[in-house]
This record gives C-alpha cells, sequence and structure tokens, in this order.
C-alpha cells in the first residue's frame, strides 16, 4: 500500500489504513484543515481561548469558549466563587424528583396540610443534606427511599447528624402505601 502523505510504500496492519504511521496521518489533517476540506467539508474557524487568550482551531458547527479541558477546570473553579452561580449548579444537579417524590410532597401539602421546602439544604455539623421533602415548623425531613438507589446507602450517619441539629427523619420504604406510612408515622409524632 502507498501512504497518502508520503507516497512511500508500506504494509497494512488494519484494512482501512491509509497512512504508513501516525505522523503521517497527523501530517495530513493539518494540511486538510488548512484547506477546509477534512471530513465533511466544514469550516474551521480560529478563536480565542476565554481564559488563557491562545488561539485555537474550531469547526463552525460547535464553538468552544476554552482552548483545553484544564483552562474549562480553571474558569468553572472562577465561577464557583460566586455563590449564585453555585447555588444555581447545586439546583440543577439535586432536585430531580422522581414521581413517587411528587407524590409523597403532594400528600404532604394539599391532604395533611404541612408547609413544605424542597429546595433547601439543611446544614449539619458534618456537611449540608438535601431533604426529599421538609417542614420547617415541625423539623422533620421526609425521605422516600427507593430499592434500587438505596439497596447499599446506610442513611444512619444523615440520620444522626440531622437528628443532633433537632430534625426528626421519617423513611417511606419503595412498595409502602405513602399516604398510610406518613399518616402512621406523624400520628406518632403529633
Amino acid at each position: 500500500m502507498i501512504c497518502q502523505e508520503c507516497n512511500q510504500l508500506f504494509v497494512q496492519r488494519k484494512e482501512n489504513q491509509r497512512f504508513c504511521s501516525y505522523n503521517c496521518s497527523n501530517k495530513y489533517v493539518v494540511r486538510m484543515r488548512s484547506k477546509n476540506r477534512l471530513g465533511t467539508g466544514k469550516r474551521f474557524l480560529i478563536n480565542i481561548c476565554k481564559v488563557c487568550g491562545k488561539k485555537f482551531e474550531v469547526r463552525s458547527s460547535k464553538i468552544p469558549k476554552y482552548c483545553s479541558l484544564k483552562c474549562f477546570g480553571l474558569d468553572l473553579k472562577e465561577k464557583w466563587k460566586d455563590e449564585s452561580f453555585r447555588s444555581s449548579r447545586l439546583m440543577k444537579r439535586k432536585y430531580r424528583i422522581s414521581k413517587p417524590q411528587k407524590e409523597m410532597i403532594k400528600i404532604l401539602k394539599d391532604k395533611l396540610g404541612l408547609i413544605i421546602q424542597v429546595e433547601k439544604g439543611l446544614k449539619t455539623n458534618i456537611k449540608i443534606y438535601y431533604p426529599d421533602a421538609f417542614s420547617p415548623n415541625l423539623q422533620i425531613d421526609f425521605e422516600y427511599d427507593g430499592k434500587y438507589w438505596h439497596q447499599f446507602k446506610n442513611d444512619l450517619e444523615r440520620d444522626l447528624s440531622l437528628n443532633d441539629i433537632g430534625i426528626q427523619v421519617i423513611h417511606i420504604q419503595e412498595g409502602e402505601d405513602i399516604e398510610n406510612s406518613l399518616v402512621m408515622n406523624l400520628e406518632g409524632i403529633l
């Protein structure tokens, strides 16, 4: 087989191999980029990194702001210092509420008439915990424990640290009737 870059003969190691070496392959890619003919013929643009100011090539279909993952990490680290950015990122990540959790919250609000907070973290001596549902007037954390996510998880440390700051924890297990479990647990407390 003849290398498409240096025109030397070489033995193919793979069926679709077109170059004799990795270096020839890279040279070909660089040459084609400069001619704007690589792959599907998309144009390459020069962009300037938001963090370090270095120039780098990008396809016009997607224009990144950073030349490398390191620069992205540095920018994210800087943004993380801003409280509003940090809280918005945490809220997006933390609060994907499952259908049973939504049902539990609806029962707590509508049928039992409790004031419920969902997106507020509870700060303990160890760390901040995010409850499925929290009643600030009763100081009770309501947790819905699905079989899949809680099969290996031990909530004892979490429950003890919340108990230390005066918050009781009620766990509802998957498969239990949510409304009956909530009423039975709350009768023992109230």
